[in-house]
């Protein structure tokens, strides 16, 4: 199989964070989802961890997608700040029902660096101007890159270990 890499680009605002002092609904409600199943494929527990993005349709991407397959989200956040974030591989794509709404959400579960770090999205265009086409990163997009050494330039602008590389 053929690791091949997908930019995502999503957007951030008036994220909450639960009361840790609350009561720990949290914890059940995730054993619903497939988070407590991404867990499970976590190949390299002690550098790795799980994280996630959803839609709340399904994209083409789920359709295009494989396991295993690796993942750059590009997050835009309500200051208009725009952070690339290191690439993880596909554990699992989920959908549930949302019980207020009743509107499916598709849910994606990576395997991502607990080290990770994140670039700005100017320097991840700089940094790329040398694997792709500068007209390529004019904004932000959720497509694949199906070139193999186009992915693996844009997997190597990152350490093994999530860490912004320093070439």
């Amino acid at each position: 199989m053929t690791n091949r890499l997908f930019g995502v680009q999503g957007s951030l605002s008036n994220v909450s964070v639960p009361n840790p002092s609350g009561p720990n609904i949290f914890k059940k409600a995730r054993s619903f989802t497939g988070e407590a199943k991404a867990e499970k494929l976590v190949k390299a527990e002690t550098r790795s961890k799980t994280d996630s993005f959803h839609y709340t349709h399904k994209p083409r991407m789920a359709h295009e997608t494989e396991l295993g397959d690796w993942v750059t989200e590009v997050m835009k956040h309500s200051d208009a700040m725009i952070t690339v974030y290191p690439p993880g591989q596909i554990l699992l794509i989920d959908s549930y029902v949302r019980t207020k709404s009743g509107k499916e959400r598709y849910v994606f579960h990576l395997e991502v660096p607990k080290r990770g770090e994140s670039m700005s999205w100017a320097k991840f265009r700089r940094a790329a101007k040398s694997v792709l086409k500068t007209a390529e990163l004019a904004a932000p997009r959720t497509r694949p890159i199906r070139d193999v050494q186009v992915a693996d330039g844009l997997l190597r602008l990152w350490t093994p270990g999530g860490r912004v590389s320093r070439r």
